[in-house]
C-alpha cells in the first residue's frame, strides 16, 4: 500500500488525488462484488484501503484548514497593521 500523501503537491492536490483514489476503489469494490460472490479476500483488502484513504483524506482536510486559518490571521495582521499606520501618521486620504 502506498501513502498518497506527497510533500511536492499541495494539499488542495493531494485532497484531489485521495478523493479520486477513494472514489475509484469504492467503484471497484462495487464491481466486485456484482461479478463475485465469494472473493472475501480481495474485499477485505479493498475495503482496508478504502478505510486508510478515508483517515488521509480527514487528515490532509485538517491540514488544510490549518493552512486557511493562519492565511486568515495573517491577512488580518497586515490589515491591522496597515490601519493603525495610516491611524498613527495622521494621514487623511480623503487629502489626497
Amino acid at each position: 500500500m502506498t501513502s498518497l500523501v506527497n510533500e511536492n503537491y499541495s494539499v488542495m492536490h493531494t485532497i484531489t488525488q485521495t478523493e479520486k483514489a477513494c472514489r475509484e476503489t469504492y467503484e471497484k469494490t462495487i464491481a466486485l462484488e456484482q461479478m463475485l460472490k465469494s472473493p472475501k479476500t480481495d474485499l477485505l483488502e479493498m475495503r482496508k484501503l478504502l478505510k486508510e484513504y478515508e483517515t488521509q483524506l480527514a487528515q490532509l482536510r485538517t491540514h488544510n484548514k490549518q493552512q486557511f486559518m493562519i492565511a486568515v490571521i495573517l491577512i488580518f495582521i497586515i490589515f491591522l497593521g496597515y490601519m493603525l499606520y495610516v491611524l498613527f501618521t495622521n494621514e487623511n486620504i480623503s487629502d489626497k
